[in-house]
């Protein structure tokens, strides 16, 4: 005689007792055969909806038993999505909730932007180096002036001056018209001045007799000597005036 199970059973319908179902147990469970079975489970929530088949939360889970989390948009420069959403880095490189930052450490200075791990892209008009730490000068700065700030150079201010450090100093400075052309060197109009820092005027031809060379070309004599170098005795002038005067 068959026994009879009612309800009947389900997928593979084999009563083997009045009431009792039995079921492919690698497939199906449950009192009528009708639980599908997945081996190993479905995981995190998952549901065997079908022999071996796990039906996800799609927007968390993915793969055949819902093991493997989803990150949706995906985690990029290799970066592993370890859990729904969240992205696990390679720190030393990239960083952000998708390993999208690129990471610069030490840090790039004075606003460059780190635009690939390890490397700063500078504002090129102003900073220079590796991590946009060097302060760009152009024109550059001359006779080893430093460039402590963009456009900015610090001079050795006992020698140079000037945005560029190119204008020698001359201390004290040049007279009486000198060019300064190198530091303490006072370059002068040779035909009227002389001395460090042209300050002595040139008589020439020279002032002779002890004579002193008072301005460019004009010599104040002795009183015993006149003339424009101070050359005419003025006693051979007295002399000859004295004659003058004895004729009358």
């Amino acid at each position: 005689e068959i026994p009879v199970c009612d309800p009947s059973c389900e997928n593979a319908r084999n009563c083997t007792a009045p009431g009792i179902c039995t079921c492919n147990i690698t497939q199906w469970n449950g009192t009528r055969c009708e639980i599908p079975v997945c081996d190993p489970s479905c995981e995190n929530d998952g549901n065997c909806t079908a022999p071996g088949v796990c039906t996800c939360n799609i927007t968390q889970w993915n793969g055949t038993r819902c093991e493997i989390p989803v990150c949706d948009p995906s985690c990029e420069y290799e970066g592993n999505c370890t859990a729904p959403g969240v992205c696990t880095c390679n720190i030393t490189q990239w960083n952000g909730t998708r390993c999208e930052i690129p990471v610069c450490d030490p840090s790039c200075e004075n606003d460059g932007n780190c635009t690939a791990p390890g490397v700063c892209t500078c504002n090129i008009t102003q900073w220079n180096g590796t991590r946009c730490e060097i302060p760009v000068c152009d024109p550059s700065c001359e006779n080893d002036g430093n460039c402590t700030a963009p456009g900015v150079c610090t001079c050795n201010i006992t020698q140079w001056n000037g945005t560029r450090c190119e204008i020698p100093v001359c201390d004290p400075s040049c007279e009486n018209d000198g060019n300064c052309t190198a530091p303490d060197v006072c370059t002068c109009n040779i035909t009227q001045w002389n001395g460090t820092r042209c300050e002595i005027p040139v008589c020439d031809p020279s002032c002779e007799n002890d004579g002193n060379c008072t301005a460019p070309g004009v010599c104040t004599c002795s009183p015993e000597w006149t003339g424009s170098d101070c050359n005419t005795s003025m006693y051979c002038n007295y002399m000859i005036e004295f004659k003058a005067f004895s004729r009358y």
